[in-house]
């Protein structure tokens, strides 16, 4: 669905560049790359999407991408019909610093990744520096500014595999307990998660063990916690059909 809505956006756009002189002009039509290729990038001030359907690459890429708020949010999605691999994502603000780094698999990925920067970057240009190991894209990698009218989000689909490996992320909480919703199975392994809150103390720390049942749904919450920059860590042990995970719910 993200594939089709970043085309339909790009050829929205060409239409219209392309009406001046008098007489409708056919805009150049728009095709994903096909299968083996490099993905399809498309970058400008404040989206970046790379999309593509069984599209390869590997090794370092960098870009330079404009971001007007201080905050971005990350919409990432690749299947493993097609896809396989994975990539680091550093992500700098304008002044050099780094305000994300994680390292994503294919099969995580097959169940969608919502996120979110370290609050607080340097708006003006940023570095989006990938380094893909192996990586075919089957999907879409969204990177857009985040305009910070919600309260900053960590959400993963359900349905994933990952042999090994974590995720961190930085975000902006207020005081309080925070509740989780996990949801749906797990077919193996394990997820363990912890929070720290904003003054670095740990509220949170649970590990979930499969099996766990379908339709399962509960609502755990952290210890109260400070204000300010939270941290959440999500790490994986040979996960097989993975649960949902949404914080804050």
């Amino acid at each position: 669905m993200l594939i089709r809505m970043c085309l339909a956006l790009v050829i929205a756009a060409l239409t219209a560049c392309g009406g001046g002189g008098g007489g409708n002009k056919v805009p150049a039509p728009v095709i994903v790359p096909p299968i083996g290729t490099e993905p399809l990038v498309l970058n400008s001030p404040d989206w970046f999407t790379m999309t593509g359907v069984g599209a390869a690459i590997d090794g370092q890429r960098s870009y330079a991408w404009t971001c007007t708020k201080s905050q971005a949010k990350l919409d990432l999605n690749s299947s493993t019909f097609f896809g396989s691999g994975s990539f680091r994502l550093e992500i700098f603000d304008a002044e050099g610093t780094l305000v994300h780094d994680n390292t994503y698999a294919t099969g995580l990925l097959d169940g969608w990744i919502d996120a979110v920067t370290k609050p607080g970057g340097k708006p003006g240009v940023w570095v989006l520096h990938f380094t893909f190991m192996s990586f075919v894209l089957d999907g879409d990698l969204d990177i857009t500014d985040d305009s910070g009218i919600f309260t900053d989000e960590i959400r993963i689909g359900s349905g994933y595999f990952q042999d090994s490996g974590d995720l961190t992320y930085q975000v902006s909480w207020p005081a309080g307990q925070t509740p989780l919703h996990l949801g749906w199975d797990m077919g193996e392994g394990s997820v363990r998660i912890r929070i720290w809150d904003g003054a670095s103390a740990l509220v949170f720390d649970t590990t979930y063990r499969a099996p766990l049942p379908i339709g399962m749904n509960t609502f755990p919450k952290t210890a109260p916690g400070a204000s300010g920059t939270w941290t959440v860590k999500i790490e994986f042990t040979n996960v097989v059909d993975g649960m949902s995970i949404e914080v804050p719910f």
